[in-house]
């Protein structure tokens, strides 16, 4: 099955903000069936695998995936079935549990 790419003016973002409060990347949700989750990190100060996890109103997690951060950088992205107006928030967190970003969809 072809992979169909997603409108452009169906989506949300979010900032990704380190644990200073820093900007170290960006999010983007893409409305479709199915939805799509893009994530970049750049200038993070984590290194090593991390745990991207994006949830909706309700504190459930309804998309998550692994990726590596190296040098500083990292991406992510994956097909998801869940509507994006549901969508609450976005962490970045290493295997431990530590959360090396969060952004919040408006």
């Amino acid at each position: 099955m072809p992979t169909i790419a997603p409108q452009a003016g169906a989506k949300r973002t979010a900032t990704l903000l380190g644990a200073r409060r820093h900007r170290i990347g960006q999010i983007a949700v893409y409305r479709g069936d199915p939805s799509w989750v893009f994530m970049n990190i750049e200038g993070s100060t984590y290194e090593g695998k991390a745990v991207c996890r994006i949830q909706a109103d309700n504190g459930a997690t309804v998309a998550s995936g692994a990726f590596e951060v190296d040098n500083g950088s990292g991406q992510f992205a994956r097909a998801f079935r869940v509507d994006i107006k549901t969508l609450r928030s976005a962490e970045i967190i290493t295997p431990l549990g530590t959360v090396v970003a969060t952004a919040l969809f408006s």
